[in-house]
């Protein structure tokens, strides 16, 4: 999913800019290591962003936050 079509998840879980972007990145089925290439960021980094995006949307793992987001998109 483009960031676009995912932007009212910003809005319903307080997601920021960068959150959005890794999210927008696991839709499209990319890992973290590729994410963090693709952004220019630590693998660190966007292990951050993975936890602070569950801890937002309420959800054990990333798998629940992205069958959140696809119910919620879809």
């Amino acid at each position: 999913m483009g960031v676009e079509v995912m932007e009212p998840l910003r809005a319903i879980f307080g997601l920021t800019r960068a959150e959005l972007l890794v999210l927008s990145h696991l839709t499209q089925g990319e890992a973290p290591k590729d994410i963090s290439r693709k952004m220019d960021m630590s693998i660190h980094t966007v292990r951050a962003h993975l936890r602070a995006i569950c801890m937002r949307m309420g959800v054990k793992g990333i798998t629940g936050a992205l069958r959140l987001s696809f119910q919620l998109i879809n």
